[in-house]
């Protein structure tokens, strides 16, 4: 996703310095996406499959 987040914002060119970007962004990306998966994803999935295994 950090790869298509990067292309999509400063185009579709691989001059552009996309792999120095790629290490500055992943660790910012990475936490964000943990804590958005930890919080609302998983408790999310989980009350669905208990309502659908019911």
């Amino acid at each position: 996703m950090t790869f298509i987040g990067d292309f999509i914002g400063h185009g579709f060119t691989l001059e552009s310095g996309i792999i120095s970007r790629f290490f500055t962004a992943w660790p910012r990306n990475f936490a964000i996406v943990l804590f958005l998966e930890l919080l609302i994803a998983q408790p999310l999935a989980r009350k669905a499959m208990a309502n659908l295994h019911k």
